[in-house]
């Protein structure tokens, strides 16, 4: 009986013993968000962090406030930045791990990107197929975007920008083994597409391909393409839209030269965010370009603004509007477009009916609800409308036009 107590005493002991010391970490992680202001933009990690919800005032919120609670926690709890850089020095010095749960470290220093929908397991042909009932939903919806703006006269374009890794499979680590009884997501979601649509969808992954041949279209450092992969996809873009939708664009003269300027790039930031020192920073590695355009070109002028912005272009465009919905790898192409067009809207994010309509009537209608209290002859006179997706987007995010 006396032993039992004992043991009974040490295991209550050790529990309070455990307790006091989370409940340490805890205080200490609090004062440490109090006093040190949280990275909005998700230092290492390329996407904004999750801000704390507004208390819920409708039952929807209410179902989705500790989701979304949780997801705040997990986001700004306090030396989170310091534990995940302690994490990755041990797992690279003690394991020889060259790869973090973000970034995949290839052969000749290439990194990968693997996450926003698992980008190098769709690859490998490992990743779940959507199902039937997805594909409708995702063509149903692309349809109607199609349908919406096309009934207005206005021409729409879907643009496909490709994961790194569908250009450079060569340099994955050779641990990786194919799958090659699969179709990929991305020829499972375009195959779907092409056949039970009529929406003009872009599809860049073979002309970056070719584009190999005659420059290095992504960095190693980064999963972004750049200015050489942005002049042949503008190219390819044109005689696209020009065979499918008969606008025709005159030609931009510019020139591309490569640099010797040349940063880390986001996969660095984000690879460990402990060494970048061990990675081989060689002449080869930066693959960027200057582009310079003929001085006949217009000097583009941008507004204030990160998510939602205009470009005008005073002298020498061609069309009137373009409306453009895009993720970040448009940020290389939008040189190019912009010299077309006296006024290119960007949209930092996914196309919706409300964020589209924002855009497309005039500002006035906008507190009755555009169409309600308008018509056709509100609109602001638009040329094309672009929505552009990355890869990893299309295989991971339904298209939602709503």
């Amino acid at each position: 009986m006396h032993h039992s107590f004992i043991l009974d005493f040490k295991r209550t002991y050790y529990k309070y013993i455990y307790l006091i010391i989370i409940c340490l970490f805890l205080g200490v992680c609090k004062v440490y968000l109090i006093l040190e202001e949280v990275d909005k933009y998700g230092s290492g990690e390329n996407r904004l962090m999750s801000t704390i919800p507004n208390f819920p005032l409708n039952k929807k919120e209410y179902l989705n406030f500790s989701n979304n609670f949780d997801e705040y926690l997990k986001d700004n709890i306090g030396l989170r930045s310091n534990l995940i850089h302690y994490y990755n020095q041990i797992n690279h010095y003690i394991f020889k791990n060259m790869s973090t749960s973000n970034i995949v470290r290839g052969k000749n220093d290439f990194l990968f990107l693997n996450q926003d929908g698992n980008s190098i397991s769709d690859h490998l042909g490992y990743s779940k197929h959507r199902t039937e009932l997805e594909l409708e939903q995702f063509a149903k919806r692309i349809q109607e975007t199609h349908d919406y703006i096309e009934s207005k006269g206005i021409p729409y374009v879907f643009i496909l920008a490709p994961n790194k890794i569908s250009i450079y499979p060569e340099n994955l680590p050779d641990k990786f083994i194919y799958n090659k009884h699969r179709i990929h997501n991305t020829d499972q979601l375009l195959n779907y597409l092409k056949a039970n649509t009529n929406v003009t969808i872009i599809d860049l992954r073979e002309i970056m391909i070719e584009t190999k041949k005659i420059c290095k279209p992504y960095g190693q450092f980064d999963s972004h393409w750049n200015e050489c992969a942005a002049s042949a996809a503008y190219k390819y873009i044109i005689d696209y839209i020009d065979i499918k939708k008969k606008i025709k664009f005159n030609k931009i003269n510019y020139s591309l030269t490569l640099t010797k300027n040349c940063d880390w790039g986001d996969l660095v930031r984000m690879y460990t965010k402990v060494l970048p020192g061990t990675l081989h920073r060689i002449r080869d590695g930066c693959f960027r370009y200057n582009t310079k355009f003929a001085s006949k070109s217009c000097n583009p002028k941008r507004s204030k603004g990160r998510w939602f912005f205009t470009i005008t272009c005073d002298k020498n465009y061609q069309y009137k509007k373009a409306i453009i919905f895009h993720d970040s790898f448009f940020s290389q192409l939008a040189p190019f477009f912009n010299r077309s067009f006296n006024n290119s809207s960007y949209v930092l994010n996914r196309l919706t009916k409300g964020r589209l309509q924002k855009e497309l009537f005039k500002k006035e209608l906008e507190a009755c609800g555009y169409e309600a209290c308008g018509s056709n002859n509100a609109i602001l006179p638009t040329d094309l409308v672009i929505e552009q997706w990355v890869e990893r987007y299309f295989n991971s995010k339904g298209h939602a036009f709503r």
